[in-house]
């Protein structure tokens, strides 16, 4: 799920996504993050909805592991952008994730802090040229 408008996106940690332990593993939680980047800057980066905006890719990427995420867990990521640069070449994006709830119980759980993050993402190209 996500919703470019919220800045928000969910994903169900799933057993493929566990390690042995039958945690979520980071790479996953990465993976996720990083997805998070262009759902959080979605209103400058191009989507399906705005295919004539620039495409952007990440340049860097910080991450803080907090907690750990168990099977079932619902993982939310929110964040914002904190700069456009001079240019408005570059969005320096900070966000969290969090385990909002539990798909087994389908109740609230901690809201705790699992993953920070402090990202930065470059365009690569103007607007795509029209076809003929």
């Amino acid at each position: 799920y996500y919703s470019p408008t919220k800045r928000r996106a969910r994903f169900v940690v799933e057993e493929r996504h566990c390690n042995q332990l039958g945690m979520c593993h980071g790479g996953a939680l990465l993976t996720f993050a990083d997805f998070s980047l262009f759902v959080i800057g979605a209103e400058h980066t191009r989507t399906p909805a705005h295919p004539e905006r620039p495409p952007y890719l990440t340049a860097s990427f910080q991450t803080h592991f907090l907690r750990i995420v168990k099977l079932g867990s619902i993982v939310e990521a929110t964040g914002e952008v904190l700069s456009t640069g001079r240019k408005g070449d570059m969005l320096v994006i900070r966000g969290d994730l969090r385990v909002v709830g539990d798909a087994a119980k389908d109740a609230s759980s901690s809201r705790d802090v699992v993953l920070s993050f402090d990202a930065t993402i470059k365009r690569v190209g103007g607007p795509p040229k029209p076809k003929l």
